[in-house]
């Protein structure tokens, strides 16, 4: 099969490139989350009509893709739960609960952690794809929200929690860390690297 590599992760919604079938062209599909409902959208770019529609719980919120554009992950922070759809026949394959509060995430190149903050809990969850569980809390300062792979160096995961106890503002505070499993143990042992 050919795989063609995620092309975008924005808000709340991912831009992938998959087959339908080993013999079929490329389809390039948008996966849109409806915030305010149950649903995430499967659109077809090159016709723009919506070619699928997921049910996957109450409010989803943040979407991450794997590089090889086979899995889409979506936090749904109504109720506390990630959602692993498969990205070539669109359908959700497995749901684990994690807490409320699920807001964006972003995984690793190696499609194995899974990062995810909990917006009213003050720390990330690191979900390990592959054990199916959380590894790793991350506590930090302020309400986790956002959490962004630089597209320059695959090493680092920047976490930007909001607020810091002053009201709605944005952090300016910006959290990285090394994403590979065993630095993350050794090194995120009741700490996280402020910038």
């Amino acid at each position: 099969m050919r795989w063609a590599g995620i092309m975008a992760a924005v808000c709340t919604a991912c831009l992938c490139s998959s087959p339908t079938s080993s013999s079929a062209p490329v389809t390039v599909k948008l996966y849109v989350a409806a915030t305010g409902g149950s649903e995430v959208y499967v659109i077809d770019v090159d016709t723009n009509a919506i070619i699928k529609t997921l049910n996957v719980g109450k409010q989803p919120h943040g979407i991450a893709a794997t590089t090889d554009g086979r899995w889409v992950w979506i936090a749904t922070e109504g109720d506390g739960k990630i959602h692993k759809i498969d990205a070539v026949h669109d359908v959700v394959t497995a749901n684990f609960n994690l807490g409320p509060y699920q807001q964006e995430m972003e995984i690793t190149n190696d499609g194995r952690l899974l990062y995810t903050g909990r917006f009213m809990d003050g720390c990330y969850d690191v979900f390990d794809t592959k054990k199916g569980k959380v590894v790793a809390h991350l506590p930090v300062d302020g309400s986790p929200h956002n959490v962004v792979k630089a597209a320059n160096d695959s090493r680092f995961m920047y976490l930007a929690p909001m607020n810091h106890g002053r009201g709605l503002r944005r952090s300016r505070k910006i959290c990285h860390l090394p994403w590979s499993t065993a630095r993350l143990r050794r090194q995120t042992q009741g700490r996280v690297h402020n910038q």
